[in-house]
């Protein structure tokens, strides 16, 4: 850097501190010149991370593999503080493993727990939860207790943990697939909803009727049972056991005798059914302050909506918010795709890219005739884009804006990736197996005494394209996968985002099966203007989870949300990346942090990392708004009846 742009940064953080000392200001690394794709994949041999989740059929848990559980999830944090993003990654058939940055785009393995050889991992939630300062992670296991790991680290030593789940009542056993933290009452500590999915029984079905009592006017399933299935009655007398979820699981922080330690809330809160879950996105759906959660759904088990009450408990509103959901809902994200403030959602499912594709993998859907007539909200197998309206209703625009159909999509990641002020929207795709092959469809029989994967073992793999669209405004998406380099037949799962490079434009790093991760560098160029910007809370959680960032440059303003864990099992950088485009300066940007309190600053310059300091006493603080009710009861005017003659 020369001279005079040294002195100028001085200078402005000078003026900045000057106005106020909450900010801090760091410039961002130059930007490479854009490259001949948007998208530069870095191959292992470059970055050090050769990390493969195989396809292991001889484990004793491969019967995941037709499941959420597939493959394990990829996470993005600066656990050292040392300014650069360090890489956690889970897996089921082997080890988890954390890679530290040493230098760009070059990553060296550090010792983790040994003992995670042993478990079968998914998703992790890489954030503070102990509100040190510092990054530390919580694992979600399959069927074991999940995995709570303290960071220790001292400064500038080696990257260190200890594992502390039983201690901070977080060590929960279940079909726990992904951790998603959020101070949803507002007390200033993260809560954390555990997203569950589905137990996979060893044997599959049992050749035995697991019931007792099926003649009496109340049968139970025999113990042992209950955590696979569940009793539907159909009719008098006529009960039928089919493959249920788990119910998820909602704990809230708690202070007892001067310990911090979670405490499971769910039914009180107003969260209980059980349901095959594989995403879930917390987000202000009516813009009174209070964290909602959207809940993904697999299966016929619909969506849920949860609206944060205000007063600890919850209410799923989804069959009033929703026209349309996705019928088997998998990957989400939330984010202002339409740049009017409010968030919008985008759900994942299989709807196919092509018309042979979508005929060769629906089959015969006359069996689901009943359900697909009377759900409520209706469900359609494709992505459904949910636009927030500001009314407590979504629209439902995924054909409209052109991303209804992206193949067997998991991870869904919005993000401005062209810095050019409008967010686009990444989808990681691909399969372990062709389970909905219309022409090798699974006989029911087979289910008694042997599992999914027993029968689809032997089909092929289902790699295919990741793709990228390219919000080009008035809710229009374009597919520039293959123009911006993502374009490549994987089976991929789960993606992070997160500037790797330092350079202000958010990177891609994305997990697959029966491959190394990939890892994907932004090379957006200098000519589009960017900052980042990152929240340290004081009244509120460290990183300020749930703080709401509003940037204005050119007259346009750009709303977004601290929320690292979206899309399917995955945790992005806890730092917000605004595009530019051309503009230079920002003309106001405003924090709304989770405690309450309202800043702003003005008159900002682009080309760099704004770190910001929670004041303790805010300029203003936020009230809470009631949102207007949905329908309002009208009330009639009585009117005299018209006098009338009698026909003669």
């Amino acid at each position: 850097m020369g001279k005079l742009l040294k002195s100028s940064v001085i200078a402005l953080i000078c003026v900045l501190q000057a106005l106020s000392s909450e900010i801090k200001v760091t410039p961002l690394e130059p930007a490479s010149a854009r490259g001949e794709t948007l998208f530069r994949s870095r191959a292992p041999e470059e970055t050090g991370v050769n990390f493969i989740n195989p396809i292991d059929d001889n484990h004793e848990l491969k019967r995941l593999y037709i499941s959420g559980f597939a493959a394990g999830g990829v996470s993005l944090g600066d656990l050292d503080q040392d300014g650069l993003l360090d890489v956690v990654l889970t897996a089921g058939a082997r080890a988890s493993k954390i890679f530290r940055q040493v230098s760009p785009w070059k990553f060296k393995e550090v010792p983790w727990d040994p003992k995670l050889s042993e478990l079968w991992s998914s998703g992790a939630a890489v954030l503070d939860i102990d509100n040190d300062g510092d990054l530390d992670i919580y694992l979600c296991n399959y069927d074991t207790a999940n995995s709570l790991y303290i960071n220790v680290t001292k400064p500038g030593g080696a990257i260190k943990f200890e594992e502390r789940a039983k201690e901070w009542g977080l060590d929960i056993a279940d079909a726990s697939l992904n951790p998603s933290f959020a101070d949803y009452d507002g007390d200033g500590d993260l809560d954390v909803f555990i997203l569950t999915s589905e137990f996979k029984r060893a044997n599959g079905r049992p050749k035995e009727l697991p019931v007792v009592g099926k003649n009496t006017a109340n049968p139970t399933l025999k113990p042992g049972f209950e955590k696979y299935y569940t009793l539907t009655k159909h009719g008098p007398g006529n009960y039928v056991y089919y493959n249920a979820g788990r119910e998820n699981i909602l704990l809230q922080s708690q202070v007892a005798q001067g310990k911090k330690t979670f405490t499971n809330v769910s039914k009180e809160a107003g969260i209980k059914e059980r349901t095959f879950g594989l995403s879930c996105t917390w987000y202000d759906h009516d813009n009174d302050g209070d964290l909602d959660l959207y809940v993904c759904n697999d299966f016929t088990d619909p969506d849920q909506l949860y609206l944060n009450l205000g007063n600890g408990t919850f209410k799923d509103v989804i069959k009033l918010a929703a026209p349309y959901t996705s019928w088997y809902s998998m990957g989400s994200d939330a984010a202002d795709l339409d740049g009017d403030g409010r968030f919008d959602l985008v759900i994942a499912d299989m709807g196919m890219t092509s018309h042979y594709k979508s005929k060769t993998t629906m089959g015969d859907m006359s069996i689901h005739k009943e359900f697909l007539d009377t759900a409520i909200p209706r469900q359609t197998m494709r992505n459904t884009c949910l636009l927030n309206t500001g009314t407590g209703r979504f629209n439902e625009v995924g054909y409209l804006t052109g991303l209804a159909n992206t193949d067997w999509t998991w991870a869904v990641k919005c993000q401005d990736f062209d810095c050019d002020t409008r967010t686009d929207v990444f989808f990681a795709n691909g399969m372990a197996r062709r389970t909905n092959d219309s022409d090798r469809p699974m006989p029911l029989e087979f289910m008694f005494g042997n599992t999914e994967y027993d029968f689809f073992k032997t089909s092929d793999t289902r790699a295919e394209d990741n793709l990228v669209f390219r919000n080009k405004g008035d809710l229009k998406f374009e597919d520039m996968s293959e123009e911006w380099g993502i374009k490549d037949p994987t089976m991929s799962y789960s993606a992070a985002t997160g500037d790797i490079d330092n350079d202000g434009d958010p990177d891609l790093l994305v997990a697959h099966l029966d491959r190394a991760v990939s890892f994907y560098e932004n090379t957006s160029g200098p000519e589009r203007k960017r900052i980042s910007v990152s929240l340290k809370g004081l009244r509120s959680n460290s990183h300020a989870v749930g703080g709401l960032v509003k940037v204005t440059s050119g007259g346009k303003t750009q709303s977004k949300m601290i929320s690292p864990m979206t899309g399917y099992i995955s945790c992005n950088e806890p730092v917000l990346h605004f595009g530019l485009g051309e503009h230079e300066k920002i003309e106001k940007m405003v924090i709304e942090w989770p405690a309450g309190g309202i800043e702003t600053f003005t008159d900002l310059k682009a080309g760099f990392h704004y770190t910001i300091t929670e004041a303790k006493d805010p300029q203003e603080v936020r009230k809470r708004v009631k949102p207007k009710p949905e329908f309002v009861k009208v009330k009639l005017l009585k009117t005299k009846s018209a006098s009338r003659t009698p026909l003669r």
